[in-house]
């Protein structure tokens, strides 16, 4: 899931951040107080990646259990905000879609989510 957070004043403060991807309400990977921690062999956030601002999740070996929503919460400077995606798993093809509303004007919003390329 391709997404990325937007800091005004680069490079990002790693001790400020905080990002926590969630599926069906378990926790599959997180970084807090500058520790990465994995709780799935299956899902992957890169800590290179996330110093440039890109705390996007890679799933590998997808099952049929691995589809549905996916929610990443971020904090970052003392403010919190949510990306979501649902993943669908067919047969020949895997499609994201982002749930995440667009933000309304004049909202500061700083997770930019895009949509992930998947091959089956």
């Amino acid at each position: 899931m391709n997404t990325s957070i937007i800091v005004d004043n680069p490079p990002m403060k790693m001790d400020h951040l905080s990002v926590r991807w969630e599926h069906k309400g378990r926790t599959l990977v997180e970084y807090k107080d500058g520790n990465m921690t994995f709780y799935s062999p299956f899902a992957v956030m890169s800590l290179e990646q996330l110093k440039q601002g890109n705390i996007s999740l890679v799933l590998t070996n997808l099952t049929l259990n691995d589809a549905g929503n996916y929610t990443c919460l971020v904090q970052y400077i003392g403010v919190e905000q949510t990306a979501a995606y649902h993943l669908i798993i067919e047969r020949n093809r895997i499609r994201l879609l982002n749930l995440t509303p667009p933000p309304q004007k004049g909202d500061k919003t700083w997770i930019m989510a895009r949509w992930a390329r998947s091959t089956c």
